[in-house]
Parts: structure tokens; sequence; C-alpha cells
């Protein structure tokens, strides 16, 4: 079939082509010159310039011709073809083998980055502090990925979530981060209620699930903080009452430093 198909080119390519053709590793700049590739860096070509050394190296070619390459891509086709439905199934093989991808590399990142011992910083200690009355909290909260209710209305949320001033307080707690990273000076109630937001809907989730300080040196406790709207299953819905540490004024006892 190859003398074939070559004689039926005799005449039709450039003399240069047959060259390069027949001798390909000497000739391979042609592809180049003529725009057909824009390099020949592949590595195929790097095992066959290797393929001699490793025989006479090592005795054998398992591993060292173009096999394993063809392998690879078989590999990584029944794998991808495994993953998907069965249906439209070349998006999802390119979109699994893209998500290995990225896998590996994290996979690498997190290797090399460990392999490298890093010192933890020691906290700075405020001076006159007393190891006694100070309690440093640490708190883990985890939440869903996907939100149970994607981009729903300011408007709607006030209504179905019975919090009329919801827009109000959303604005107040991003005036308060922005104040927090800047010098700007904090806006009054009025300016607040003024404040135009810059989107109209959010994503909204009907818990989160947080580790609260506990009792017992030795037991670590998990608590979930439940906000379900109205529904067939809670015709008045399901909100909890959380107490929040918002500031360093907050004490064992009394409300001083915490929000409701």
């Amino acid at each position: 079939m190859a003398k074939i198909l070559l004689g039926c080119l005799v005449g039709r390519l450039p003399h240069a082509s047959i060259t390069a053709i027949r001798s390909l590793l000497e000739n391979k700049q042609f592809f180049i010159d003529t725009g057909l590739w824009q390099h020949l860096n592949i590595p195929k070509f790097h095992s066959l310039l290797r393929y001699i050394h490793s025989i006479k190296l090592f005795g054998t070619t398992d591993n060292y011709n173009t096999e394993m390459f063809e392998r690879l891509h078989i590999d990584f086709t029944k794998h991808g073809w495994c993953a998907s439905n069965k249906r439209n199934e070349f998006p999802q093989m390119i979109r699994w083998l893209s998500q290995q991808e990225k896998i590996s590399q994290l996979a690498t990142y997190i290797s090399a980055y460990f392999s490298v011992p890093h010192p933890t910083p020691s906290p700075p200690s405020s001076p006159g502090a007393n190891s006694d009355d100070l309690h440093e909290v640490e708190s883990t909260i985890t939440i869903a990925k996907e939100p149970n209710f994607k981009n729903r209305a300011l408007s709607q949320i006030e209504v179905i979530h019975n919090a009329p001033n919801f827009s109000y307080h959303l604005k107040q707690y991003l005036g308060g981060l922005l104040v927090a990273n800047s010098s700007a000076p904090r806006m009054s109630a009025a300016r607040t209620a003024q404040f135009s937001l810059p989107f109209t809907k959010v994503s909204t989730y009907n818990m989160f699930c947080f580790q609260p300080e506990g009792i017992q040196d030795d037991k670590e406790e998990h608590d979930i903080i439940w906000a379900i709207p109205q529904s067939k299953g809670y015709p008045h819905g399901r909100y909890d009452t959380a107490v929040v540490l918002v500031n360093d004024e907050a004490q064992s006892t009394g409300l001083a430093g915490m929000t409701v």
C-alpha cells in the first residue's frame, strides 16, 4: 500500500518532500520551512533518535520505542470512554482528561510543596497579655459546594426567608468590610440605606456546619445552623439562633462583643 501511494505522489509533490519522506530525520526542516508544522519537537521523534542507542545500552526495546505512546493514547481513550455516559462521549472524554491533568498537576504541586520544610511563624504576643485571660477560639466552618438556591432576588429573599431588612444588613456588612480594609470613615445608618448594591441576586444555603468551642478539652463538638425558607416540609421555615463573636470585647457572660 505504501509503494502504491508513493507512486501516486510522484510528480505531484516537490522533490524536497519526497526526499524528506525517505530521509525524514535529515530533511525534517522542510515541513517547518513550508509552514506545515511549527516544530517537530514531539516525543516520537525523540524516541526514534535514541532507539538504536537504547537497544545497545539495554539490549531490549521495551518502553524505548514509539509503542509506549500509542499504548498511552489507547489507555486514556478507554478510561475516558468508561467515565462517559456513552452518549455524546467526545466532550465528556475531553473534560475527563482535562480533569485528570489538573489532578496530576495539583498532586505534583502538593508533593513538591511538602517536600520542602516550611517553618510555622509563631503568633506575636501582645504586651501585658495574660495567658489565663486570653483563650483563642478556632472554628472550622463547612458548607456545601453548591448553594440550595442560585441567583435568588434580594426582594424574594426578604419575603420567603422572613428577613425584611436583609438588603439593609447586607449593605451594612459590606460597608464594614470596606471600612476594615481601607481608611474610609464608617457609613451612618442613613448613608447605608441610600447605598446601592452592585447586584440584585445572591445564592443562598440552607445550612452550614461548624465546630464550636467545646466544654471538654478532649472532645470535639460539631453543630449545624439551619436557615430553611418556607416549604411543604417546613410551613413556617426553620431558622436557628446563633450568638456570634464580633470583636475582642466578648466575655464568657453577657452579650457584649457579640451579635445574634
